[in-house]
């Protein structure tokens, strides 16, 4: 047995590195990478202060997922931005998890044939290829990591005599672990509140019955889930991001988690058409086939895994395990934030309830062809599995190369789904990154033609045409955005920096105007805002914004000569050579502050002799 094991720890391994071997040669994407990682200061650097910042905030609206930063913080300390390190550390914690799948399995199930197999699964399925492949989602990784530990430890401590005649939960030290490592768990990422109740599923197949004894060993457990899950709800209440992405009833709110449900089953079993975003439905009712065939398939499933419940435990554990781990993101508690109902990623830990079915079944395939004569049956079954790893294995090579970039994401996005106006803004983005803007334009084009109220696109085409210096349309596009969200001072500060750059001195004000009200913390929009006002020789105005723009920015020469031209235009020639003699303390170069100092105090002088 002890050679079979480690057998199946080196197939595991060889199988799951090969697989994912190519990815990594993968870049970067614009998908969240630049905002945890390429352009996130706080991992720039091992300081006291962006450690403060990691273990007492909340990062981008997201969970503070302590363990994650730290580990791209460690990453970039020795590696900078190249994504090799990142890609294959990603590739490191996946083939351990791989690894405490096995173990934990062969633990509940002591079938190493299933086990086998339901980890070589886990390892090269193409659903797990974005958790593996996408660097931001080091946080699947890493929760899954810890939560697979905790579970593991949390078994043997079970397996220790209690000294009490108690049968097991001895072993203090164990326990300990197995709550450490599931506070980590829940530092790397929310979904891991789930094992509690796997660890009272794990006594289920393990026929320890529920008592006092059992749920009180649990509690330090759902203390910790109860803590976090309520922590993180309100934070999301006080974001306003508890919602629905559209309106949903109860009962169609209970559709769409049964249609996931049913979906993920589906793309677990057939890992065709896989996207790093799914469409969510606009309509909502039993009588589509979209959710009256889920409910029907659904129904179906509860009925069989009912009637065995008594011949089996296993098919109740792994449906159980299931349902469960997925429970945080099947939006039975849906959030507003997110483009989508459905993801890939999120079958990473759940899968191993399927793949624990796929391998019992193949184990009881197995023993049924020892039973014929001779090896040829045995010998088909192995041939079958390998076929279904390889073609697993391959899927997932074909998915990680479209992780290459930013690029071949999006473009697999908008192939799949070609009506998706955001994957087409995202390409745009894409490719504008690139350099490659005329291709950004046709994309942006697309994306609104499909969604003419998309006004991200509107503001992302008008830079766009911002950068190739076709003014004109820029400020189309701009107007067009600022029409669908005139709340956004962004939007506004652009349209008024372009219509100043055509001469359209007025319109300029205007938007100025708008976007200081909008946006009254932003300095260089008062600075550019008091150049425009100036122009209009409306100096007293420029002057008030020119000293905002001080008392918010860093001062440099630039700002305090133009104020001191505003003082001029006023005939204030005492405060405009105040004014130029500090922008020469900061900038003593400046030749244009020289020059008008020099002509202040010569109107000065000229003024004394009068």
């Amino acid at each position: 047995m002890r050679n079979k094991f480690i057998l199946s720890i080196g197939l595991i391994i060889v199988v799951t590195v090969a697989t994912f071997w190519g990815l990594l040669d993968n870049g970067f994407t614009n998908w969240d990478d630049n905002v945890y990682v390429t352009d996130n200061p706080l991992i720039h650097s091992f300081s006291w202060d962006n450690l403060k910042e990691i273990l007492s905030t909340f990062y981008k609206n997201d969970y503070r997922f302590i363990t994650v930063l730290l580990s791209f913080m460690a990453e970039y300390h020795f590696a900078a931005l190249d994504p090799f390190l990142y890609h294959l550390d990603n590739l490191i914690i996946h083939i351990l998890n791989t690894l405490l799948v096995f173990c934990l399995l062969w633990k509940l199930t002591g079938r190493l044939t299933a086990s086998l197999v339901a980890s070589l699964f886990f390892g090269v399925h193409p659903l797990q290829v974005e958790t593996v492949a996408w660097v931001s989602e080091r946080k699947g990784l890493l929760s899954g990591f810890f939560y697979l530990q905790s579970v593991i430890l949390y078994l043997l401590y079970m397996e220790k005599p209690s000294g009490d005649g108690g049968g097991g939960g001895g072993g203090k030290g164990l326990y300990s672990l197995s709550v450490a490592t599931f506070l980590l768990a829940l530092l790397s990422k929310l979904t891991s509140v789930t094992l509690p109740a796997v660890l009272l599923l794990c006594d289920y197949l393990r026929g320890r019955p529920i008592t006092l004894r059992s749920l009180k060993d649990k509690l330090p457990f759902f203390f910790l889930s109860g803590v976090f899950a309520v922590d993180t709800l309100f934070m999301y209440k006080d974001m306003n991001q508890l919602g629905s992405l559209i309106p949903l009833s109860a009962s169609q709110n209970m559709l769409v988690t049964v249609r996931n449900l049913i979906t993920y089953i589906s793309k677990t079993l057939l890992p065709v058409n896989l996207s790093v975003i799914y469409p969510h439905s606009e309509q909502v009712s039993l009588l589509a086939a979209e959710f009256f065939i889920p409910v029907i398939l659904l129904i179906i499933i509860i009925a069989v895994v009912f009637l065995t419940r008594k011949r089996t435990r296993l098919l109740v554990f792994s449906f159980l395990f299931f349902v469960v781990t997925l429970s945080p993101v099947i939006k039975i508690i849906p959030f507003a934030s997110g483009g989508s109902t459905i993801a890939d990623r999120y079958m990473y830990l759940p899968s191993i309830g399927l793949f624990l079915l796929v391998g019992t079944a193949f184990h009881h395939f197995y023993l049924w062809c020892r039973e014929g004569e001779g090896n040829g049956r045995r010998a088909a079954a192995v041939v079958i599995l390998a076929l279904l790893v390889l073609t697993s294995s391959v899927l997932s090579m074909r998915r990680a190369e479209v992780w290459a970039g930013s690029v071949s994401l999006w473009q697999s996005v908008t192939e799949t789904n070609p009506l998706h106006a955001r994957a087409y803004m995202s390409l745009a983005n894409s490719y504008s990154e690139e350099g490659l803007l005329e291709d950004a334009i046709v994309n942006h084009k697309r994306a609104i033609s499909i969604d003419p109220e998309l006004a991200d696109a509107h503001l992302n085409l008008a830079n766009t045409y911002y950068k190739l210096d076709r003014l004109e349309e820029a400020i189309k596009e701009y107007i067009a955005s600022a029409q669908l969200k005139p709340g956004d001072g962004k939007v506004r500060y652009y349209l008024a920096r372009t219509y100043s750059e055509v001469g359209l001195i007025d319109n300029a004000a205007e938007e100025y105007a708008v976007a200081s009200e909008l946006m009254p913390e932003d300095g260089d929009i008062h600075y550019n805002y008091g150049n425009v006002l100036a122009k209009l020789a409306r100096y007293n105005e420029a002057i008030e914004e020119y000293r905002l723009a001080v008392s918010i920015l860093e001062p440099w020469a630039d700002l305090y000569n133009n104020m001191g031209i505003a003082y001029a235009g006023l005939g204030d020639i005492g405060a405009a050579a105040a004014s130029f003699e500090r922008a020469l303390e900061i900038d003593p170069l400046s030749s244009e502050a020289v020059k008008n100092l020099s002509e202040a105090k010569r109107i000065l002088e000229d003024r004394a002799t009068e």
